[in-house]
């Protein structure tokens, strides 16, 4: 049996050989092309792009999420139920990255997380089991405790998507559709009691939006994206997890996600600005960059300037330079090309542009692979017709200059 289950995982490696290119190819570009940036070379980028690097400040969480190993681990729930609740408490506080109760979330699974990745779930049901009864147990000893139903909710959710796969629908057995939805129904009964908070303690609000891209039709995982939303509107996770299930793929389409960006623009206009539009989009970039033809230029560049500012750090800055300019020089520049690529090109070189003429002040080191070099680079690409016109590109002030050359 072993052996025709390595066999069948081949084959399934070998169909999904296309969509991996898909998903991974601009990202792949830079790479595997000997000079992606033509003739601005090193040596000119580092002469005339006059950027110096920083000191990388990342948010770490790490600790976190060690420390919720370590509180599941130990059997120490009311702790872990303290620490998640605090997480959410501070939630507004923190900058437009990865949520620190995600982090607690993820680090209370981490055990069961080694399982799943050891072997098949039918090879370690007694494993899983292990952990799942001392989910329950835990959340049924608080059962008005919203935090350690999320815990257990989500326990079972990655049980029940071990048991489905990553596989084509297809592929699935009728036992194993059959043990994913007995743990999804498990997940769903767990935080039923807690949907009606208003509102919702966002990691239920979460659970709940995993099971509902299960769920037939559109109406149950909108109704979710909502619920969500209003829970933790500053979560760029909510925008990049909802975006993946409207593409094609899932039965949406690329006018949706336009339309969807749009209304995500006006979720908080004071406090969020356009950036949830950005957020959207950054979810499915890598996979489907296709997508961005169709969304509005404007409102794009918008997103990246109400995102940055969210942000306020140097990191955020490179980070998103590099991503969207890692898109915009694995799009060669071909008159006879598709307008859509055209245009999303023109898309992506005109927000990089943004963001180095608003918020780049320095080089992260953390984001470049091939240091300060490689930056200078991009921005010497962007800004080459300036370069040709005998101009240095000064940062010092804190912002762009553009000086004539001695």
């Amino acid at each position: 049996m072993s052996f025709l289950r390595t066999i069948f995982l081949m084959l399934i490696g070998l169909i999904s050989l296309p969509f991996l290119l898909l998903r991974f190819g601009p990202g792949m570009f830079r790479a595997m092309s000997s000079n992606p940036f033509g003739d601005m070379d090193g040596p000119k980028a580092d002469a005339h792009v006059r950027l110096t690097a920083g000191k990388p400040v990342v948010r770490d969480g790490v600790a976190i999420f060690d420390a919720a190993s370590r509180a599941a681990e130990e059997g120490h729930w009311a702790d872990l139920s303290d620490m998640l609740h605090e997480a959410v408490d501070q939630r507004l506080m923190t900058s437009p990255e990865k949520r620190d109760y995600e982090h607690i979330t993820a680090g209370a699974r981490s055990g069961l997380t080694r399982v799943l990745n050891t072997a098949s779930p039918e090879q370690c049901r007694d494993a899983i089991a292990n952990h799942l009864s001392r989910f329950d147990a835990a959340a049924d000893a608080a059962q008005r405790d919203p935090a350690l139903a999320a815990i257990a909710a989500r326990a079972h959710l990655d049980v029940g998507w071990a048991f489905r796969g990553d596989g084509y629908a297809e592929s699935v057995t009728e036992e194993d559709w059959a043990e994913m939805s007995g743990h999804y129904e498990t997940a769903a009964k767990r935080i039923a009691p807690f949907l009606a908070s208003k509102p919702v303690f966002p990691p239920i609000a979460h659970a709940a939006h995993i099971i509902a891209r299960q769920q037939d039709g559109d109406a149950a995982l909108k109704r979710a994206y909502d619920r969500w939303c209003a829970a933790d509107p500053g979560n760029p996770t909510i925008y990049a997890e909802h975006a993946f299930h409207l593409l094609p793929r899932w039965g949406g389409s690329h006018t949706e996600l336009a339309a969807t960006a749009q209304r995500a623009a006006t979720i908080d206009p004071e406090g969020l600005g356009a950036a949830p539009a950005l957020w959207l989009y950054l979810g499915v970039l890598e996979c489907e960059p296709e997508a961005l033809a169709a969304v509005d230029p404007d409102l794009f560049r918008d997103a990246v300037r109400d995102h940055l500012y969210l942000d306020g750090t140097s990191r955020g800055a490179n980070s998103l330079l590099r991503e969207l300019s890692t898109l915009w020089l694995s799009i060669p520049i071909d008159p006879g090309q598709d307008n859509a690529f055209a245009s999303i090109r023109a898309l992506c070189r005109d927000a990089c542009r943004v963001i180095v003429e608003d918020h780049l002040c320095e080089v992260d080191l953390s984001i470049w692979d091939n240091g300060a070099t490689e930056a200078r680079q991009v921005i010497g690409l962007l800004y080459k017709d300036e370069i040709e016109e005998g101009f240095l590109l000064e940062f010092e002030s804190g912002a762009l200059e553009l000086r004539k050359a001695a």
